[in-house]
């Protein structure tokens, strides 16, 4: 079987690869990049920790009325004491495919972001559900991939897609469809997903073995004098038992003409452990307790510098990681970013100062090219 999947792989590959191939040597791509340097001093048991990151991000696209190209590839070099973890050097193909647009409909195969629901922090429908604390927006690595999307009129679409996650091991099939009531969106969203078999996945293993995991659910999103959403989703196996729920629900709220900016999300795992003495990796769902909270507030002092404010709560063990920065833009394509957190947890906290660090301060350069 083992053979089979990796030829069902390649047969899945290739045609991807010919397409890529081809738009590199006729297409007349358009080259840039991004080159990111994070320099970080992590507090741990009083003690000072330095490591240092240089990311250098390729992009290569090529847009035409009908097709669209893309390729990020990174390099990582590793400094310091994180060497110790990482090595000294790391690579990735976040992303490779070809887009084409047809009058119906657009399609995509290739290595591609999977996006389904609401986007966002806490979004049950996300297929990745890892976070990147020093930036929630940090680009997701893509699966390949096979996804159609097909409006049904200006605000309404539907998207289905096929693929295999090579993180998690895995094939998945999945849907989802938006339609649009005044000024809300609401859709509905369902994956299949095939066995997992990634060994790693601990909650797997112990808790559901090598079954077949599914979720289906739906979500809105809209304005009522604030911003809402909401999603909801139900995790089940093939004959929907070892089922719970993932859930979320967040406003956000602007003022003073957009220049203070309030958001706040909670989530909810019922998966998910009351005591710190329980907490399971998990990949079907974000951390290891059933309630957190994301609240944050930003401050953008002109089009230049801002200022951002956030707090990541486990509601469980009330432990949070606080964190601020100011982001401040120097020239044309050159960034610098400040930034500090401070946990508050204790013991076997999720966000806890004996086992992560009392505090940990981060000085990042952004260069565009």
């Amino acid at each position: 079987m083992k053979n089979a999947g990796q030829k069902s792989i390649r047969i899945f590959i290739v045609p991807s690869l010919i397409l890529c191939i081809f738009s590199l040597i006729y297409a007349q791509p358009k080259i840039t990049g991004v080159v990111r340097n994070d320099a970080v001093i992590l507090s741990k048991n009083k003690t000072g920790h330095f490591s240092d990151i240089l990311e250098n991000r390729f992009i290569i696209k090529n847009d035409s009325k009908n097709w669209k190209f893309y390729l990020d590839a990174r390099v990582y070099l590793y400094f310091g004491e994180i060497t110790e973890q990482l090595g000294e050097i790391d690579g990735d193909l976040m992303r490779s495919f070809i887009r084409y647009y047809a009058d119906w409909a657009d399609f995509t195969l290739g290595k591609t972001y999977i996006n389904l629901g609401n986007s966002g922090i806490f979004n049950p429908f996300e297929i990745d559900k890892t976070l990147n604390f020093s930036d929630i927006s940090y680009a997701k690595r893509g699966i390949l991939a096979f996804e159609s999307v097909i409006p049904m009129g200006d605000l309404s679409r539907t998207k289905i897609y096929a693929g295999y996650n090579d993180t998690l091991k895995n094939y998945s099939t999945g849907f989802d469809l938006i339609f649009n009531i005044q000024s809300f969106d609401l859709g509905m969203a369902a994956i299949k997903n095939g066995k997992n078999k990634n060994e790693k996945n601990i909650i797997n293993t112990v808790e559901f073995g090598e079954e077949s995991r599914n979720l289906a659910g739906f979500y809105f999103k809209g304005d009522m004098l604030l911003g809402v959403e909401a999603s909801y989703a139900h995790h089940f196996n093939d004959k929907g038992k070892n089922d719970f729920i993932e859930a979320n629900f967040g406003f956000d709220y602007s003022f003073f003409d957009a220049m203070f900016i309030l958001n706040t999300i909670f989530y909810y795992n019922e998966n998910g452990k009351i005591n710190p003495d329980n907490y399971l990796m998990q990949n079907e769902a974000y951390f290891f307790a059933k309630y957190y909270n994301y609240s944050g507030l930003i401050y953008a002092y002109d089009e230049f510098l801002s200022f951002d404010l956030g707090v990541f709560s486990n509601l469980n063990d009330k432990s949070s990681i606080i964190i601020a920065s100011v982001r401040n833009t120097i020239a044309n394509g050159l960034t610098l970013i400040l930034m500090g957190a401070f946990l508050t947890g204790k013991n076997n906290d999720e966000y806890s100062r004996r086992q992560i660090g009392e505090y940990y301060a981060l000085a990042r350069v952004e260069g565009r090219y």
